[in-house]
């Protein structure tokens, strides 16, 4: 049986500690599927479709790794996809107890189990919103942000 895991997210954007946590899932399973998704809570920098094209590209040099644009409930889409887990990175205690409270939610929609693994404490800091506040104020973002998606990013942002 194929290992499949599904990493959803916003990816508004994409950022190294997304690059991380998609590489050792890839490393883990044998598909790593990233969902680009919607998140009714969240008002995106980015369309759905330009976050979709820049995980693409962030995600390029992983072979088993496909990125997916995800306009339905993840659960839904994770069984229609045969995903054997949700993978997600935690932070901190509260990326850990948000996740928590996903996990109930999704598995209730019959999603499959959650693996949580915890993000790498150098790239502990790193963050969407991080990165969106360095954009808005026009500081040095590439620290931040896969190297596959840096051209990309700053096209996107020249329009």
């Amino acid at each position: 049986m194929k290992r499949i895991a599904v990493l959803p997210g916003t990816f508004d954007p994409v950022t190294t500690g997304h690059y991380d946590l998609v590489k050792r899932a890839s490393v883990i399973f044998d598909e790593a599927i990233v969902l680009v998704a919607e998140n009714s809570e969240k008002r995106t920098l980015f369309s759905l479709s330009d976050r979709t094209r820049l995980c693409e590209a962030a995600f390029k040099d992983l072979e088993n790794v496909r990125v997916l644009p995800c306009e339905k409930v993840v659960a839904d889409l994770a069984n229609e996809l045969g995903a054997t887990c949700l993978v997600k990175g935690a932070r901190n205690g509260y990326d850990f107890s948000y996740e928590l409270q996903l996990f109930g939610a999704t598995r209730s929609l019959g999603a499959p189990d959650t693996l949580i693994l915890p993000v790498k404490p150098e790239l502990s800091a790193v963050s969407s919103t991080f990165v969106r506040e360095l954009l808005r104020y026009g500081k040095d973002y590439s620290a931040y942000v896969p190297k596959g998606a840096l051209e990309l990013l700053g096209s996107l942002l020249k329009i």
